[in-house]
């Protein structure tokens, strides 16, 4: 089991984009969201590669997550079976104390910004950027 500690942010503003490297167009299907404090999405590189993934509450800013490479073609038939999409691009960042993306969405929540950065430990610190 794999314990996924992280912290999120909104973004404001446009100085992330000194630390911005290549981005990955992302698509999300979430087949289950909070049932039973179970998440449940598919997750889809377009034309590369594609993941289930179930997320449960740890403690805090964690949780228990399982995740899956699963076949394209069915990761794709399943993202367009779910009801709750998004669409987004990540952006890894060149960033020290932790591991640091921001996530551009689009659609609906077009005018959504969020940084998460993924801690090695739940008493590791994070400077949190000024933007």
């Amino acid at each position: 089991m794999n314990i996924e500690i992280e912290r999120r942010f909104v973004v404001r503003g446009k100085g992330w984009k000194d630390y911005a490297n290549d981005s990955q167009l992302l698509k999300q299907g979430y087949l289950a969201s909070k049932v039973d404090n179970w998440t449940v999405r598919v997750r889809i590189e377009p034309e590369k590669q594609a993941w289930l993934t179930l997320k449960y509450p740890h403690n805090g800013n964690a949780n228990n997550e399982f995740e899956y490479l699963i076949p394209l073609e069915e990761a794709e038939l399943i993202w367009q079976k779910t009801s709750n999409r998004l669409s987004k691009t990540r952006f890894p960042l060149t960033i020290q104390n932790g591991d640091w993306v921001v996530d551009v969405f689009e659609g609906d929540n077009s005018s959504l910004v969020i940084a998460e950065v993924e801690l090695s430990s739940f008493k590791q610190n994070i400077e949190k950027p000024s933007w």
